[in-house]
Protein backbone atom coordinates (compact mmCIF):
# COMPACT_ATOMS: atom_id res chain seq x y z
CA UNK A 1 0.00 0.00 0.00
CA UNK A 2 3.16 2.35 0.37
CA UNK A 3 4.30 1.88 -2.76
CA UNK A 4 0.67 2.57 -4.21
CA UNK A 5 0.18 5.95 -2.16
CA UNK A 6 3.87 6.97 -2.77
CA UNK A 7 3.67 6.24 -6.69
CA UNK A 8 0.27 8.26 -6.30
CA UNK A 9 1.46 11.23 -4.40
CA UNK A 10 4.43 11.61 -6.65
CA UNK A 11 2.74 11.67 -10.02
CA UNK A 12 0.16 14.00 -8.66
CA UNK A 13 2.63 16.55 -8.17
CA UNK A 14 4.26 15.90 -11.23
CA UNK A 15 0.70 16.78 -12.80
CA UNK A 16 0.74 19.69 -10.84
CA UNK A 17 3.74 21.33 -12.15
CA UNK A 18 2.64 20.21 -15.97
CA UNK A 19 -0.84 21.20 -15.94
CA UNK A 20 -0.71 24.61 -16.46
CA UNK A 21 2.22 25.16 -18.93
CA UNK A 22 1.17 21.73 -21.62
CA UNK A 23 -1.58 21.58 -24.02
CA UNK A 24 -3.30 17.66 -24.77
CA UNK A 25 -5.89 17.73 -26.88
CA UNK A 26 -7.62 14.90 -24.36
CA UNK A 27 -8.11 15.76 -20.71
CA UNK A 28 -9.96 13.36 -18.47
CA UNK A 29 -12.55 15.44 -18.22
CA UNK A 30 -13.15 14.78 -22.25
CA UNK A 31 -11.70 11.03 -21.86
CA UNK A 32 -14.07 10.19 -19.27
CA UNK A 33 -17.22 11.82 -21.39
CA UNK A 34 -16.04 10.02 -24.47
CA UNK A 35 -15.51 7.09 -22.71
CA UNK A 36 -18.83 6.92 -20.80
CA UNK A 37 -21.19 7.89 -23.82
CA UNK A 38 -20.89 4.19 -24.75
CA UNK A 39 -18.22 4.65 -27.40
CA UNK A 40 -15.46 1.71 -27.05
CA UNK A 41 -13.70 2.13 -30.20
CA UNK A 42 -12.80 5.91 -29.14
CA UNK A 43 -11.89 4.89 -25.93
CA UNK A 44 -10.22 1.97 -25.67
CA UNK A 45 -7.81 3.36 -29.45
CA UNK A 46 -7.03 6.27 -27.37
CA UNK A 47 -5.59 4.15 -24.15
CA UNK A 48 -3.64 1.43 -26.74
CA UNK A 49 -1.90 5.29 -28.04
CA UNK A 50 -1.28 6.06 -25.21
CA UNK A 51 0.00 2.81 -23.91
CA UNK A 52 1.89 2.47 -26.81
CA UNK A 53 3.30 5.97 -27.15
CA UNK A 54 4.95 5.21 -23.30
CA UNK A 55 6.22 1.77 -24.34
CA UNK A 56 7.96 3.61 -27.35
CA UNK A 57 9.10 6.08 -24.75
CA UNK A 58 10.42 2.98 -22.98
CA UNK A 59 12.83 2.12 -26.10
CA UNK A 60 13.64 5.62 -26.78
CA UNK A 61 15.26 6.34 -23.21
CA UNK A 62 16.45 2.44 -23.16
CA UNK A 63 14.71 1.33 -19.99
CA UNK A 64 14.37 -2.07 -20.56
CA UNK A 65 10.66 -3.65 -20.16
CA UNK A 66 9.65 -4.44 -16.84
CA UNK A 67 12.25 -2.12 -15.59
CA UNK A 68 12.02 -1.12 -11.70
CA UNK A 69 12.71 2.37 -13.10
CA UNK A 70 9.47 2.42 -14.65
CA UNK A 71 7.28 2.14 -12.31
CA UNK A 72 5.21 -0.40 -14.45
CA UNK A 73 5.56 -4.37 -14.55
CA UNK A 74 2.43 -5.04 -16.86
CA UNK A 75 1.89 -9.02 -17.78
CA UNK A 76 2.26 -9.51 -21.41
CA UNK A 77 -0.89 -10.99 -21.52
CA UNK A 78 -2.75 -7.50 -20.96
CA UNK A 79 -5.37 -6.69 -22.95
CA UNK A 80 -6.61 -3.03 -24.79
CA UNK A 81 -9.89 -3.89 -22.96
CA UNK A 82 -8.39 -4.81 -19.64
CA UNK A 83 -6.01 -1.64 -19.58
CA UNK A 84 -9.40 0.52 -21.37
CA UNK A 85 -11.19 -0.39 -18.10
CA UNK A 86 -8.03 0.13 -15.59
CA UNK A 87 -8.06 3.37 -17.29
CA UNK A 88 -11.69 4.38 -16.95
CA UNK A 89 -12.12 2.87 -13.47
CA UNK A 90 -9.29 5.07 -12.37
CA UNK A 91 -10.58 8.25 -13.74
CA UNK A 92 -14.05 7.64 -12.39
CA UNK A 93 -12.96 6.99 -9.34
CA UNK A 94 -10.70 10.28 -9.31
CA UNK A 95 -13.23 12.96 -10.72
CA UNK A 96 -10.87 15.67 -8.58
CA UNK A 97 -8.28 14.99 -11.79
CA UNK A 98 -10.02 15.08 -14.44
CA UNK A 99 -9.13 18.53 -15.72
CA UNK A 100 -5.18 17.00 -16.04
CA UNK A 101 -4.47 15.29 -19.21
CA UNK A 102 -5.75 11.97 -19.99
CA UNK A 103 -2.20 10.16 -21.14
CA UNK A 104 -1.03 11.43 -17.84
CA UNK A 105 -4.25 9.31 -15.84
CA UNK A 106 -3.64 6.94 -18.22
CA UNK A 107 -0.71 5.91 -17.39
CA UNK A 108 -0.84 6.59 -13.56
CA UNK A 109 -4.03 3.79 -13.57
CA UNK A 110 -1.83 1.45 -15.07
CA UNK A 111 1.31 2.53 -12.52
CA UNK A 112 -0.99 1.76 -9.71
CA UNK A 113 -2.60 -1.82 -11.41
CA UNK A 114 1.08 -2.93 -12.32
CA UNK A 115 3.55 -1.52 -10.25
CA UNK A 116 7.08 -3.30 -10.35
CA UNK A 117 8.07 -4.67 -6.73
CA UNK A 118 10.37 -2.91 -4.76
CA UNK A 119 9.46 0.19 -6.56
CA UNK A 120 9.01 2.45 -3.93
Amino acid sequence: MRIVSAILIFNIGVLSAYASNYHAFYSGNIFYEKCSDGNQTICTTYVMGVYDAYKAMQDFSEIKENDQKTGICDPTSVTSQQLTDIALKYVKEHPESRHYIAARLIIIAIKIAFPCKGVE
